[in-house]
C-alpha cells in the first residue's frame, strides 16, 4: 500500500508538473517532456500492478455495509476507494490530488461501534470517520487540508463512492465503471443535500439509501 501510494503521488506531481511547465516551453521542448512522463507513468503502472477487479469490489461492498470486518477486508476497501479515485479525477491539468490508500487502510480496520442493523448506517458513520481524515494528498508524506469548495468537492467525492458500494453490484469492471460514472452525476445532482446532511449520520444514512436505491 505505502509504494502505491508513493507512485500515485510522483504521478500525480509529474502530471501537475507537466500541466505548469508545458505552456512556457517550445514546441520543440514539449514532446521530449510528453515523452519522459509518459514512459514514467507506464514504469508506475507496472510497478502498481493491475487495477481492481469485480471480486474487489464486492468485498468493499460488503464492508461498508458491515458485512464484513477483517484486516484483508479493510485493505480491499481501501484499495477500492483509491482506484475510484483515480478513475473519477478531474481530466484538466493542473494541481491534483491522490488518495492515501494505507491512511485509509489503517483508519478502516480500527472503526468500532458500526450499526450492523442497518447496512446505510454503517456505511455513513464509515465515511464520517474517513472525512476527519486528511486522505487527500499531494504526495504521501505532504497531506492536504481541504477548506470552502474544496471541502464540499471531496466530501462529495467520498459520497459518491459509497453511494456506488451501496448499489447493487455489476458483473463486470467495465459495468462497475459504469455504475461509477452515474453515481458521480446523481451525486452531482444532489449536491446540496450533500452539503446540507454531511455531519448527521442519520440524514447521510437516508440520503445515501435513496441515491443507492436510484442506482
Amino acid at each position: 500500500m505505502l509504494l502505491r501510494d508513493f507512485f500515485r503521488g510522483v504521478s500525480t506531481l509529474a502530471e501537475t508538473t507537466e500541466g505548469i511547465v508545458e505552456p512556457a516551453l517550445p514546441e520543440s521542448a514539449r514532446r521530449p517532456l510528453h515523452a519522459a512522463i509518459r514512459a514514467f507513468e507506464s514504469g508506475s503502472a507496472r510497478i502498481l500492478g493491475p487495477r481492481v477487479d469485480s471480486s474487489d469490489i464486492r468485498i468493499a461492498a460488503k464492508f461498508v455495509r458491515g458485512e464484513a470486518r477483517g484486516l484483508v477486508d479493510a485493505e480491499k476497501c481501501a484499495k477500492v476507494l483509491a482506484f475510484a479515485w483515480e478513475e473519477t479525477r478531474p481530466a484538466e491539468k493542473g494541481f491534483r490530488l491522490s488518495l492515501s490508500e494505507t491512511i485509509a487502510a489503517i483508519r478502516l480496520a480500527t472503526i468500532r461501534g458500526s450499526d450492523n442493523r442497518c447496512e446505510f448506517r454503517n456505511a455513513a458513520a464509515m465515511l464520517l470517520e474517513l472525512r476527519q481524515l486528511n486522505l487527500a494528498r499531494f504526495l504521501p508524506a505532504l497531506p492536504f487540508s481541504p477548506a470552502g469548495a474544496d471541502a464540499r468537492a471531496f466530501d462529495s467525492r467520498l459520497f459518491t463512492y459509497f453511494v456506488w458500494l451501496l448499489a447493487e453490484r455489476e458483473d463486470t469492471i467495465e459495468n462497475e465503471l459504469g455504475l461509477l460514472n452515474m453515481a458521480m452525476a446523481l451525486a452531482s445532482e444532489f449536491s446540496d443535500e450533500v452539503d446540507a446532511c454531511i455531519g448527521d449520520r442519520g440524514e447521510l444514512a437516508a440520503l445515501m439509501e435513496n441515491l443507492a436505491n436510484h442506482l
